[in-house]
This record gives structure tokens, sequence and C-alpha cells, in this order.
């Protein structure tokens, strides 16, 4: 293993574990929000709207 190959996975493993965590807390957190959205209507929905756009 190169050194290049070295400092490839130090950059990102980090970043994987970090993706594979925030996605599943994401995919919890859409699911309760869609819940929400769904029970609350339209000014919810502007609102996820918005939320997922500075998330992502």
């Amino acid at each position: 293993m190169g050194l290049q190959d070295a400092v490839f996975v130090a950059v990102t493993a980090p970043y994987h574990a970090l993706h594979k965590t925030s996605s599943f807390a994401w995919n919890a957190a859409s699911s309760c929000i869609l819940f929400f959205i769904y029970m609350n209507g339209f000014k919810l929905s502007v609102l996820y709207l918005l939320a997922s756009f500075y998330i992502l």
C-alpha cells in the first residue's frame, strides 16, 4: 500500500462512516417529517423542502 493509498483511505474513511450514519439519521428524520406533512398539510411541506435543500 503506497502513501497515496494510505492518504486516500485516511481521507475517505471518516466521510464514509459519517455518510452511513447521516443517511440513516436522514431516513429516520424523513419518515417523521413526511408523517407530519401528511398530518399538517402544505405549510410544513414547504418547510420540509427548504430544510432538505440546506441539509443536502
